[in-house]
C-alpha cells in the first residue's frame, strides 16, 4: 500500500511487478485511495495511517483494511471457481 506520490496507475506500470508477478504465476491487486478534498479531508490520497476515514483505521474493521481484504476474498474466489471449472 503506498501513498501520495503514487495516485494513479504509475507505480503499478512502471515498477515491475506485473511482469515478475506473470512469470511467476502470481495474482497483484493495486488498491487506491481517491483524493479527497472535503469531508474527510485527503488532498493527496494517502492511505489512512491518523484516523480520518474512522476510529477504526488502524484495525481489520476499518473501513480501508475491510476493503483490500473483500478485494483479496473477491480474487481468491473467483481464482477458485476458474481452477474448478477447468479441471
Amino acid at each position: 500500500l503506498l501513498g501520495k506520490s503514487y495516485v494513479g496507475d504509475t507505480f503499478a506500470t512502471k515498477a515491475g511487478y506485473i511482469e515478475v508477478a506473470e512469470l511467476n504465476n502470481i495474482i497483484l491487486i493495486f488498491p487506491q485511495i481517491l483524493r479527497s478534498y472535503f469531508f474527510p479531508p485527503n488532498p493527496m490520497g494517502c492511505w489512512d495511517w491518523w484516523g480520518y476515514s474512522s476510529l477504526y483505521y488502524a484495525t481489520q474493521t476499518g473501513p480501508q483494511m475491510s476493503g483490500v481484504k473483500k478485494m483479496i476474498d473477491t480474487v481468491r474466489m473467483v481464482n477458485t471457481a476458474f481452477r474448478t471449472a477447468n479441471k
